[in-house]
C-alpha cells in the first residue's frame, strides 16, 4: 500500500528532468520519442501529471482479485469442509447437512471470510495515510475492531442461520454472497452507475 501511494505521488509530481537512464543512448532515444509524440518535454510532463494520472487513479482498486481471496480463505474453508464431511459420514439428516453446507460452509467459511479479506484491504488502503499525526494507532485499532466485530457477527449469524432452518441458511448464504460481491467491486459499480445518471 505504501508503494502504491509513493507511485501515485511520484506521478503527481512527475519531473522528466529528474528521471535517470542507464545509458546516454537510452536517454536520447526516450527524449527523441517524447519530442516526436508529444511535441516537447513540457507537454509530456503535463500529460503524465494530468490525463495519465487521472486514468491510473480511476482504474486503481483496493483489495485483491477474488481468486487471491479464495487462496487466503482456503485453510479456514477446509475446517468447514471437514465438519461437513464429518456430518455426511455420521449420517446426519440431509436437511441439517444441507443447512450447514449453505449457512456454514458457503455462507461463513467461504463468502463471508473472503469478503472480510477484501474489507480489511480496503480499510487499510483508505486509512493508510494518518488522519491525525502521532495518533494513527487509533486508525489501526479501528480497523482491528471493525474486522473483529464483522467476523464475530458473521460467525454468530452463520451458526444461528444453519441451526435454525434450511431457509435461514439459504438467506444467510445469499447475504454473504451479496457482501462478497459488494466488497469485490459491486459497491463501486453501483455508485458509478448511480452518479452517471
Amino acid at each position: 500500500l505504501l508503494m502504491k501511494r509513493q507511485l501515485f505521488n511520484g506521478i503527481r509530481n512527475f519531473d522528466l528532468n529528474a528521471v535517470e537512464c542507464r545509458t546516454n543512448f537510452d536517454k536520447e532515444f526516450v527524449h527523441a520519442a517524447i519530442l516526436e509524440w508529444y511535441g516537447g518535454t513540457d507537454a509530456f510532463t503535463e500529460y503524465v501529471r494530468g490525463p495519465l494520472q487521472e486514468e491510473l487513479v480511476s482504474k486503481q482498486r483496493s483489495g485483491v482479485e477474488i481468486s487471491y481471496c479464495m487462496v487466503l480463505v482456503a485453510p479456514y474453508f477446509s475446517v468447514g469442509i471437514s465438519t461437513f464431511v464429518g456430518m455426511l459420514k455420521a449420517n446426519v439428516p440431509t436437511y441439517i447437512s444441507a443447512s450447514y453446507f449453505l449457512g456454514g460452509l458457503m455462507g461463513f467459511w467461504l463468502c463471508w471470510l473472503a469478503a472480510l479479506v477484501q474489507l480489511a484491504l480496503v480499510l487499510c488502503d483508505r486509512l493508510s495515510r494518518p488522519l491525525m499525526p502521532r495518533l494513527d494507532i487509533f486508525q489501526t485499532i479501528f480497523i482491528f475492531a471493525v474486522m473483529g466485530v464483522t467476523a464475530s457477527c458473521g460467525l454468530q449469524i452463520g451458526n444461528r442461520a444453519y441451526r435454525n432452518s434450511l431457509l435461514t441458511a439459504f438467506i444467510w448464504a445469499a447475504v454473504s454472497i451479496l457482501f462478497l460481491w459488494l466488497t469485490n467491486g459491486g459497491f463501486r459499480m453501483c455508485c458509478r452507475k448511480r452518479f452517471q445518471k
